[in-house]
């Protein structure tokens, strides 16, 4: 299943790229989501190329999610989120991000640009692949995780709006 969402930020790529190429960036992103089971075990940001690895324990109230899917999902999920960016010749960014539940048939894919659209205007979008491997339900647990995935990229949307307005 393929799901698309864009985002729009008051700032210039560059001035985003120097925002996403802060260490402190995603600790202060979980912190402020109220995420605190995370490693970040990879940061790394140069010039024309931004790397990030987390690994996340996600607690999963059984309650949010539907009878049919509950045979799948443990209670603690250990998701692994792998990004690259990489800035292209205009100042813009391409980048790949990967999500990996630990023990779980899916698989998750995506790859997004991050473009100026206006004076000191930029748009970042992202195209979603979701892939479960479940006979029957694989369908409906893939619209169900791309509810949750549109929801965290609606978190960490606000969390980085908030950011720029903080950083001045």
């Amino acid at each position: 299943m393929k799901a698309g969402f864009f985002q729009d930020y008051p700032a210039t790529p560059e001035r985003l790229w120097q925002v996403f190429g802060q260490p402190d960036y995603p600790h202060r992103k979980y912190q402020a989501q109220g995420i605190t089971a995370y490693q970040v075990r990879k940061f790394d940001a140069r010039p024309d190329h931004i790397s990030l690895d987390v690994e996340r324990t996600l607690s999963v109230p059984l309650h949010r999610i539907p009878h049919f899917a509950q045979r799948f999902v443990h209670p603690e999920q250990t998701l692994h989120y792998l990004s690259n960016w990489r800035r292209n010749g205009q100042g813009q960014a391409d980048f790949d991000l990967e999500i990996v539940a630990a023990g779980l048939p899916l698989h998750i894919t995506g790859k997004g640009e991050l473009r100026l659209v206006g004076n000191n205007a930029s748009r970042l979008s992202i195209e979603f692949d979701v892939k479960v491997s479940v006979p029957l339900i694989g369908g409906k647990v893939e619209k169900m995780v791309a509810s949750f995935i549109e929801k965290s990229f609606h978190d960490d949307h606000a969390f980085t709006l908030q950011y720029l307005a903080e950083a001045g």
